[in-house]
This record gives structure tokens, sequence and C-alpha cells, in this order.
């Protein structure tokens, strides 16, 4: 095995734990606040964190191209590189800190006016609102420690910062709603444990840059300030066109059409069913953003066999891990929402499995982004974008005008689908992959092996099965085991064809 192959999949293992550590506590915690604030408030505070989260997806691409950067100059050993680029995105991020608070804030004293709220729950929303903008301009500037650690690959140290902050904000939530503290003690709290987990990653990052970029005795001249954060803005520019629109399809957008449309209980119900295909995007984001430095290097060697071979295998190992997890939750969703939460979200339901169905999809080309961005592919992929955002836009306004809450997640289902097809061949052809190698080392054997899923769902269901939440536990684990051992017969039988050479007959 490569040392960048174990490297990567170390990466992606650490992050991978300290996903499932935030999810663990986040689904055990949620059915507590959604008792302890009411529907609507529970909605009123989702529609918070929509609003943030959108807030800080809008980070000018500054991100992506910033990874890819300081990666190649890490690389090379340039430490003034490494220190310049570094400097501009910082000053960067602090303006974007400060526009974003302020932006946050007059949020705040508008929601009456722009959000389907009134009342105590407006009250309370307001300052939640601007206790995130408090923390909003502190945060921003910090973040660019964690591109840092990501370009040095120390994911490990990513994964440990967010498991901890993610077992101190449950340990913050446990208390606010066993003391009755309400949404805006909360708020508080978090922005509190951000702001500290941003410090310290300012303190690892350089602790990680002064240890593997030693001061060294140069010639080399650092850029101006201004002179580099023009040429980061430069670089950026097309990521950021590709990332506004982008924005326009997560389901954030989702969250705050319903609250503008419909109120705070909407966006409740919509959480509720969006939480889990929420989970299976943030894994691919989070497996992903360990595997931008390994693209970087790979495209720095000019070698398309190893581009095609990291391709293909990083889907492969993609869609194996997360095809089944949609799948069986898709089976399972009538049951589990009730066992979770209660009865009476219906709509939930059917959110959920669409929202899952959106994801399906995505792991089949999610790799290829990155070689994308590494081969500066970015005239097509901005048109697509652009295509997609604006029917996205559209259809997300005209079904829930004519379906209701429902009618959000539809429209998500189409533009996925819309997505996949026109990026995700387009990846194809930039990489100059055939549709049969695809096939053979990507489908077979994961997607074959999904049907005993739901064939297994349905027998436990006729046959062996009770409500409850241990109940879906147990029902979920018996269907995974059964996807793994139908995939384990069927690669053992592609192995067997591929010696006998019928792959190519």
């Amino acid at each position: 095995m490569r040392p960048e192959t174990r490297l990567l999949i170390k990466n992606t293992g650490f992050n991978a734990v300290a996903k499932v550590i935030a999810v663990v506590v986040s689904f055990a915690l949620t059915p507590w606040l959604l008792r302890g604030f009411g529907e609507e408030l529970y909605g009123a505070w989702a529609l918070s964190l929509a609003i943030v989260a959108f807030a800080i997806a809008f980070d000018l691409g500054i991100n992506t191209i910033l990874t890819a950067h300081l990666a190649q100059a890490i690389e090379r050993k340039d430490r003034q590189k490494v220190l310049d680029e570094v400097r501009a995105a910082a000053v960067i991020y602090g303006v974007l800190g400060i526009v974003c608070a302020g932006t946050l804030a007059v949020l705040a004293f508008q929601a009456e006016h722009i959000f389907a709220l009134s009342g105590a729950v407006a009250y309370s929303f307001k300052w939640i609102m601007l206790i995130n903008a408090a923390a909003q301009a502190i945060y921003w500037p910090c973040s660019v420690a964690s591109i840092v650690l990501v370009a040095f690959r120390r994911n490990d140290i990513t994964a440990a910062i967010m498991s901890l902050q993610t077992l101190v904000g449950a340990a913050a939530l446990i208390f606010v709603v066993f003391m009755n503290k309400g949404p805006v003690v909360l708020a508080g709290l978090t922005s509190l444990l951000i702001v500290c987990s941003g410090a310290g990653s300012v303190v690892l990052a350089w602790h990680v840059f002064r240890r593997n970029l030693p001061t060294v005795v140069t010639t080399q001249q650092p850029l101006v300030l201004g002179t580099a954060v023009r040429f980061l803005l430069v670089a950026s520019l097309p990521m950021f066109v590709i990332q506004l629109t982008t924005l326009a399809t997560l389901d954030q957008v989702d969250k705050i059409a319903l609250g503008v449309m419909v109120g705070g209980v909407a966006v409740a119900v919509y959480e509720i069913g969006a939480r889990f295909s929420g989970v299976i995007s943030q894994g691919i984001s989070l497996a992903l953003s360990a595997t931008l430095p390994h693209v970087v290097t790979i495209h720095e060697e000019s070698s398309p066999q190893r581009s095609q071979s990291f391709f293909l295998n990083g889907t492969r190992l993609l869609t194996t891990m997360l095809l089944p997890v949609i799948v069986m939750l898709i089976c399972v969703a009538g049951a589990l929402i009730p066992a979770w939460v209660g009865e009476g979200y219906q709509s939930s339901v059917e959110v959920m499995r669409i929202l899952l169905f959106s994801q399906m999809l995505l792991p089949f080309y999610a790799v290829g982004n990155w070689f994308l961005v590494a081969y500066k592919r970015f005239r097509y992929w901005i048109f697509v974008s652009i295509v997609i955002a604006v029917s996205n836009i559209i259809l997300t306004i005209v079904l829930i005008s004519s379906i209701g809450i429902v009618g959000a997640a539809l429209a998500t289902l189409v533009i996925s689908v819309m997505d996949a097809l026109l990026i995700g061949l387009y990846i194809m052809k930039v990489l100059d992959i055939r549709y049969r190698p695809f096939l053979r080392q990507v489908f077979w054997p994961t997607v074959p092996a999904l049907l005993v899923i739901p064939f297994l769902w349905l027998l436990l269901r006729t046959y062996a099965y009770s409500d409850g939440l241990v109940s879906v536990g147990v029902a979920g684990a018996v269907l995974l085991v059964g996807f793994g051992g139908i995939y384990y017969g069927l690669m053992k039988a592609g192995a067997v064809c591929a010696r006998m050479n019928l792959w190519h007959k």
C-alpha cells in the first residue's frame, strides 16, 4: 500500500470517528430539545443554525483554493509561500467575519418582517442571531488554522478538536435542557465553545507549521500583504462563483425558504427529516476534505493513470461505505422517525426518504470535484452550477407554494439528479474514464448487493419486528450485515470472472 494511501485512510478514519461522535450526540439529544423548546421555538433554533451555516459557506471559495495552494507549497517546502497565503487568508476572513456579523445582526432586528415568526419566538430568535453574530466575527479569522492543518494532512488534530467540541457542546445542551434555560443560553454557550475551539486550532496550527517548516535562511522576500490578498482573491474567483451557485442548492436554503413562507413549525418538521441526509452529506464532505492535498500531489506528478486510479478507488470506497447506509435508512424511515421523536411526523418521514434518495448519486462522482479544482476546469462547472442554482430556487418556491414542506425536498431531489448527470459525466470525460471500467470497479458488486436490503426489511417487518428505537437499530444492523454477506459473495464471483477473463468478453 502506498504511503499516501495509508495517510489518506488514516485521515479519513479520524474524520469518520469525529463525525460518528457528533452524529450520536446530536441524535440522542434532538428529542430532548424538541420537547424542551416546543416545535415552534425548536424551528426558530433550527432556522438560526441554517442561516449561520449558509453564512459560513459563503467564504469566497478561499477554503478550497487555499488548501490546494498550501498543499503545493508544503510539498515544495516553501515556507514563505505558506506564510504569505495564510496572512492573506486571515485578512480576507477577518473582513468576512465582520460582514457576516453585521448581516446576522441586521437579520436579527428584522426577523419579524422577514420570517414567519412573532411574539416570544421572534424575540428569542433575535437574541440567538445577535449572539451568533458576535461569535462569527471571531470564528472567521480563526478558521484559517483548520485549513492549515488539513493542508499539512493533520486531520487527526482537526478530528480531535471536532470531537472535543461535540462532547462539550453536548454537555452544554444537557445543562440547558435540564435547567430549562432555553435556546438563547444554548446559543451563548455554543458560541463560546466555537470561539475557544477556534483559538485552540490557531495554537496547534502554528505548532504544526513551525515543526514541519522550520525557519531557514533565505533571500526570498515576503509578498506585500495587499498583493498576496489580491492574488488569493483572483485565484479563488472561479471557485467562489461555483460556491455561490452551490449555496442555492443546500438544504439550508430550503429551511430559510420554509421559515419565510410557512413558519417555525415547518422548519422543525423539515429539520427532523433532513437531519439524516445532512449526516450523509457532511460525511462525504469530511471524507473528501482529506483527499484534496493528495489530488494536488497527483496532479503535480502529471500522471493520468494515477488520477484515474485514485478516482475509481476513492469512488468505490465512498459508494461501498455510504450507499448501504442510505438504502437502509430509506427502508427504516417509517419506523425510525416515530421511535426517535414520537408520532405525528409523517411529513418528516417523507422528507427523510426523498432527501436520502437525492444523496444516492453523489458518492459516484464527489471525488472528481477535487480533480476539476486541481485541473482548473471551471468554465463548464460554473455554467452548470448557475443553471442548477436558478432551477433549484424556482423549483423550491413553486413546490413549497403548491405542496408544502415535502415540495422543498422534491426540488432537492430533482436538482441532485441534474447535478449528477451534468457534472458526473463531465468528470469522467476530463479524467478519460471509460464506462466499462467504471461499472466494473464502482458499480460491482455494491449496487447489485443493495437489492438485498429492501428484501430483508420486508422479511423483518413481516415476521420478526417490533416497534422501538432498539428494534430499529437491530433491524438496521441486520440489513447492513446482509448487504455485507452478499457483497462478499459477489466480490468473490467477480474475482473468478476476472481470472476467466469474462469481463472483457
